[in-house]
């Protein structure tokens, strides 16, 4: 008789609350295919597990007495990297280590549940499993890597661009914010209005935009309602509200307006209702960009960008975190262009 061994993804549950790590514990311990392998009330306790029990994802608390989760991750992403989701409380104090946690390596935030009632530990499922799934297939090897020059990369590259360019869409997840990090360090300014849709939650994405700001050529800033995008600027959608293209673009940029209908693929922002109203309003003249993430958001948008001429391009598999978007829109667009995270920034800044 064959026997059916079905792959197993061990979970190290590291937070100093006993109800958090119980209420965690019962929601991975409910879904086919995770196993939760060690509870630890510290760091200190999670070391010993980790040799031992030789997980291969890790939750991890923002904050913890004895050491937090931030001295803790910043020390295993540099010994003994592995998949990490962030379990934090979704304060404005909290996001910000967040944010740094997400630069340190991490795969991906997920919010602390409010109380253990049904509802609330629902929603927290609905979160933590998909970011449980995105972390087991994610590469954290391409964290350790050291950026290339992409200066280099400029006359090398293949990747066609169109002449004319009204604006940037740009779609992603799963380490996402470090990907984006890194082509905006690289950007040169004066560049068509760049648009981008990250899965993040709320407050999160008002930190990242500054963080992205703060160390980028170009003008970056969370999205609000009617707002317009310049050359030279950027605006990311903020976390819990769609993003989306409002109106053709003029001389004073592209105008944007948010929304908070529906979750489409399971997210919201999503990158489908912005990519799909580029193609709406911009036509040819938009150029979409998938890059890392988890599942097929930014796919079907890409598809409406490409079928009136638009030109996408995707992040290829070996520099991505989580090779599932890029690959989605890819296959769906056989038009769509591969390339390198390291090339990006080069191969947009000759938009310039």
């Amino acid at each position: 008789m064959r026997r059916l061994f079905i792959l197993v993804t061990k979970v190290l549950i590291i937070d100093d609350s006993v109800i958090v790590r119980s209420v965690l514990a019962d929601i991975i311990d409910s879904e086919p295919g995770f196993e939760v392998v060690g509870k630890a009330r510290d760091p200190f306790e999670a070391r010993e597990m980790i040799f031992d029990k030789k997980p291969d994802i890790l939750t991890l608390d923002v904050e913890m007495p004895r050491l937090d989760g931030i001295s803790f991750l910043k020390s295993l992403m540099q010994n003994y990297p592995l998949p990490v989701v962030m379990v934090s409380s979704l304060t404005d104090r909290t996001s910000k280590k967040g944010m740094q946690a997400l630069e340190l390596g991490a795969v991906d935030v997920v919010g602390k549940p409010s109380g253990d009632s049904r509802s609330s530990v629902e929603a927290l499922k609905e979160q933590l499993i998909p970011k449980l799934q995105a972390a087991a297939e994610a590469d954290v090897r391409t964290l350790k890597e050291k950026k290339k020059d992409v200066k280099k990369k400029v006359k090398k590259s293949k990747i066609k661009l169109p002449s004319k360019v009204d604006a940037i869409v740009i779609g992603s997840s799963t380490g996402g914010t470090k990907a984006l990090r890194e082509v905006f360090a690289d950007l040169a300014p004066g560049l068509p209005p760049i648009l981008i849709c990250q899965h993040m939650p709320p407050m999160f994405t008002t930190h990242f935009a500054k963080g992205l700001n703060d160390n980028s050529a170009l003008k970056v800033w969370e999205a609000k309602d009617g707002d317009r995008v310049g050359k030279g600027e950027a605006i990311l959608a903020p976390g819990d509200q769609h993003m989306v293209v409002a109106g053709r673009s003029r001389s004073d940029g592209v105008p944007v307006s948010l929304n908070t209908d529906n979750e489409v693929n399971f997210q919201r922002p999503a990158v489908d209702p912005l990519f799909e109203t580029a193609a709406r309003w911009l036509g040819d003249r938009a150029l979409g960009i998938v890059l890392t993430g988890m599942g097929k958001d930014g796919a079907a948008g890409a598809v409406e960008m490409a079928k009136i001429g638009a030109t996408i391009l995707t992040q290829d598999k070996a520099t991505s975190t989580v090779y599932g978007m890029p690959k989605q829109a890819k296959e769906a667009v056989k038009s769509a262009q591969q390339i390198p995270l390291n090339e990006i920034a080069a191969v947009l800044s000759n938009l310039a």
